[in-house]
């Protein structure tokens, strides 16, 4: 789970506002106790935690991707990608950070968790049908953005006005919505929240894909074969 930290870190390390900006918003911190990472043996002893940000964006392009830094004993870990853990946490008592691991700002990829839930996301502009939607998510390592919680909708709400396809359909099997992200099905309890109230069960009566409608700021079913602007989203399976 990803959580924005810009205040943290600025206080943390006392240091100049520009500094510290331009710092901040390349990492956000990660609940350390979901997510573990990779380590590379890379490790500085009496740093701040701004010194730690400065040297693992040195190694961006090559390596470095997160890090570990403790307050206690001001050692600074380095690492490369995340994963779930596997078993009891060995590392340093301290907060992580990541940067590019789930969510790639260069690619244009950004975090947003103003509702909460967390997401990193990237809204595209060209028009492609559904197919072609998914293959381009699926070629920058994400998929099309998954709608399963209120806080998710709300958050397309915020965005640019414009129709985007979503990962929902049910092309596999008619009238079983499943999500392109986990292949999980749709939990139907959810229909009356997130479906405008012109979609029924049977995505199929109109389309087999999902949308997001401007018009309604809800999801609603198309053909597939239509083009739309399309939405991407990175998560830690991604």
């Amino acid at each position: 789970m990803l959580i924005h930290t810009r205040v943290l870190v600025c206080f943390q390390a006392f240091v100049s506002i520009s500094l510290c900006k331009m710092l901040v918003s390349n990492f956000s911190k990660v609940q350390d106790t979901l997510i573990d990472m990779t380590y590379l043996n890379i490790t500085y002893l009496n740093v701040n935690i701004i010194i730690c940000a400065q040297r693992c964006l040195s190694l961006s392009n090559v390596t470095c991707y997160s890090f570990t830094y403790s307050n206690i004993t001001r050692q600074c870990q380095l690492g490369s990608w995340l994963f779930p853990p596997r078993g009891a946490r060995s590392s340093l008592s301290g907060a992580l950070y990541s940067t590019g691991a789930f969510c790639n700002t260069s690619a244009s990829f950004k975090i947003e968790s103003r509702y909460i839930l967390p997401a990193c996301y990237k809204t595209e502009n060209k028009q492609l049908i559904y197919e072609e939607a998914k293959s381009a998510c699926e070629a920058m390592h994400s998929h099309l953005y998954s709608v399963k919680t209120e806080e998710k909708l709300n958050l397309l709400q915020t965005i640019n006005a414009q129709d985007y396809w979503i990962g929902l359909n049910d092309v596999q099997l008619n009238g079983t919505l499943r999500w392109t992200e986990d292949g999980t099905e749709f939990d139907e309890s959810l229909r009356g929240l997130l479906f405008d109230s012109g979609t029924t069960n049977n995505a199929s009566n109109v389309g087999d894909c999902i949308l997001y409608n401007v018009q309604s700021r809800r999801l609603s079913a198309s053909n597939c074969s239509s083009p739309f602007k399309y939405v991407c989203e990175m998560s830690p399976k991604a």
